[in-house]
């Protein structure tokens, strides 16, 4: 297999089962998330299994091994390192930076990554307000909570966006909430679920359930 490919696989392995319970996935979820048929999945599964970068249990689910970990992290440390570049040195759109550094990632050296990061400042998150691993492989935590558990008059600072395919990334732009700005949910409309958040120097905007629960705040 190409490292490309086992690159993309692991990465998006260790995504997907962060977000489960007991840290497996399907191939039905590696799938969907590669836009891709199961067939070729398990194809390639059986290849990381052989790498000794998965296992597989009876029920066919997946799971990392330490060394696929170990891999998984070190290319989320590349990806999101080249979108803070793209972004912060670059000025080019953030809601077009995954695809340009879904391509560079694989081809940064480990000596050009570590020099980028200093140029960088060793910055800790990346400009969707992911978690950026440091070199040792540890990923820094915050205490969040969902813009729609907040109460009415409350104050928050954006911290992460759940969902970065490019036109939800336009629509928290156009609203304002990117990722470090304080606001203050000024109402909620219930049982419509439409909250108002008011950010300095701006109109109050109007927001709805659905989409306040991809925004990640500390409050």
């Amino acid at each position: 297999m190409p490292s490309r490919t086992i690159e993309t696989y692991i990465r998006n392995i260790y995504l997907l089962a962060d977000q489960a319970r007991d840290q497996a996935v399907t191939v039905d979820e590696i799938a969907a998330s590669l836009d891709l048929v199961p067939s070729t999945v398990t194809s390639i599964v059986g290849g990381l299994a052989k790498a000794e970068l998965v296992t597989q249990d009876d029920a066919h689910r997946v799971r990392l091994t330490d060394k696929g970990r170990e891999l998984a992290i070190g290319m989320l440390r590349r990806h999101r390192l080249l979108e803070y570049f793209l972004v912060e040195i670059l000025k080019m759109d953030w809601a077009d930076v995954h695809t340009e550094a879904e391509t560079l990632e694989h081809a940064v050296s480990d000596r050009l990554l570590e020099h980028l990061d200093a140029f960088l400042g060793e910055p800790r998150f990346d400009p969707h307000g992911d978690p950026i691993p440091t070199r040792e492989g540890h990923m820094h935590h915050r205490h969040m909570s969902q813009l729609a558990q907040l109460r009415a008059g409350q104050q928050a600072k954006v911290a992460h966006i759940a969902d970065q395919q490019p036109d939800f990334l336009g629509y928290v732009r156009k609203l304002g909430l990117l990722p470090g700005t304080a606001f203050t949910l000024s109402k909620v409309r219930s049982p419509s679920g439409v909250l108002t958040v008011e950010v300095p120097g701006r109109q109050p905007q109007e927001i709805g359930l659905s989409a306040a629960r991809k925004i990640w705040v500390e409050s």
